[in-house]
């Protein structure tokens, strides 16, 4: 990992829980489950989002990257070229500078599923789940929108975010991303296999330039099944 980054351009910041927001309805919209099938469960659900507060530990780190090529299937950066595919490298396209982040909602979702699995109390540990993917992608939003802030007073746009593994962009690659970052950058750690840790953490890049278009996320630009915002994107 590169210990030795400048801290140049590098940003890192915490998110409070309170500034999240979360309610019952995102837990709706990350989800299939109707509102009826739910119903049962709210209980359930508000004591979760209640012990948010305590167990959330959210923090973004990025870093703003000025030399930059974008290709057609690929992008290069850092003197690392990234195989993202056509899709993501059209996204990217007339892109003067790249953000690499990584952003995690903290070990405390972890810990509290683990604790909720061994008392056998498994409708908390679903919630808390997904409360951690709700609590990681509402706090990027929140890292996103102050990088777009930032970038208007530079005379740029942004783009949307990409991820490796959205859009065929090999998870793999997700070292290359974490080597143009601090060691383990707000504690998340990669591990040989690729898998972040804490789980509920992203990490990955945006564009910045003059004339980059901002994309809303759409399933016609990911064959990914499995998402579990596939719902709340189409």
């Amino acid at each position: 990992m590169a210990g030795n980054i400048s801290s140049i351009e590098i940003y890192e910041s915490e998110i409070s829980y309170e500034r999240l927001q979360i309610n019952p309805e995102d837990f709706f919209e990350t989800s299939d489950a109707s509102v009826p099938s739910y119903e049962p469960f709210l209980s359930e659900m508000e004591e979760v989002i209640s012990i948010g507060k305590n167990i959330s530990k959210a923090s973004a780190l990025y870093r703003i990257l000025d030399t930059v090529s974008i290709g057609k299937k690929e992008f290069s950066a850092d003197s690392l070229e990234f195989n993202c595919g056509s899709k993501i490298a059209r996204q990217l396209r007339n892109a003067e500078q790249l953000i690499v982040f990584v952003c995690t909602s903290g070990h405390g979702i972890t810990q509290q599923y683990k604790e909720y699995i061994n008392t056998n109390e498994l409708v908390k540990a679903y919630f808390v789940d997904i409360l951690g993917n709700i609590i990681v992608e509402k706090a990027m939003d929140i890292i996103q929108e102050h990088i777009s802030e930032e970038m208007k007073t530079r005379g740029m746009n942004i783009t949307n975010r990409y991820s490796p593994g959205y859009c065929n962009w090999n998870t793999n690659e997700q070292a290359k991303v974490f080597s143009m970052l601090p060691d383990n950058p707000c504690g998340v750690k990669l591990t040989p296999s690729s898998l972040m840790i804490p789980s509920k953490s992203i990490s990955g890049v945006i564009g910045c330039g003059k004339n980059v278009k901002y994309t809303a996320y759409g399933c016609q630009l990911c064959e990914l099944e499995m998402c579990i915002y596939r719902k709340k994107r189409k």
